[in-house]
């Protein structure tokens, strides 16, 4: 099975996506969004070094602001609804919210969840955001780094 991987960082204008073979090696990358001409050149030169998952995240991890997520097979917003597991609130909104999302912000958010669902776990007065609130307010965006 194939493994991608989302690079977002707060020095780059949009993200990368790695692309990993059956046995973990990189097979490619695409960028979305606009890096400068630097990055583009740091990216030609050193993407090669990226060769292995584990080597990709221990090299962003030394990275402040970078984010390294796993994408999902599917990014549905079935997939999503299913994974956060709070049926309450307006789901129609959440749908149109969804929707407007990005690919990468969508493999941000789900995997955003089980962080989530961990600090719930560990604060049992605090109340669980409906999912439109999650998605409005981009809260997967504090439970990285």
């Amino acid at each position: 099975m194939t493994r991608d991987f989302i690079v977002t960082s707060k020095q780059l204008e949009g993200s990368i996506t790695f692309y990993y073979d059956e046995m973990d090696r990189l097979r490619g990358y695409l960028v979305e969004g606009e890096p400068t001409d630097e990055q583009l050149q740091w990216l030609r030169v050193n993407a090669k070094q990226l060769e292995t998952p584990v080597i990709l995240k221990q090299f962003f991890k030394n990275i402040k602001g970078s984010v390294v997520v796993e994408k999902p097979m599917d990014l549905s917003f079935d997939t999503f609804w299913k994974t956060y597991n709070y049926k309450e609130g307006n789901k129609q909104r959440a749908i149109k919210l969804w929707n407007a999302l990005s690919e990468t912000q969508r493999a941000r958010a789900i995997a955003g969840i089980k962080k989530y669902n961990d600090r719930l776990s560990q604060r049992p007065n605090q109340e669980r955001a409906y999912p439109e609130t999650w998605l409005y307010q981009r809260r997967w965006e504090s439970m990285e780094g």
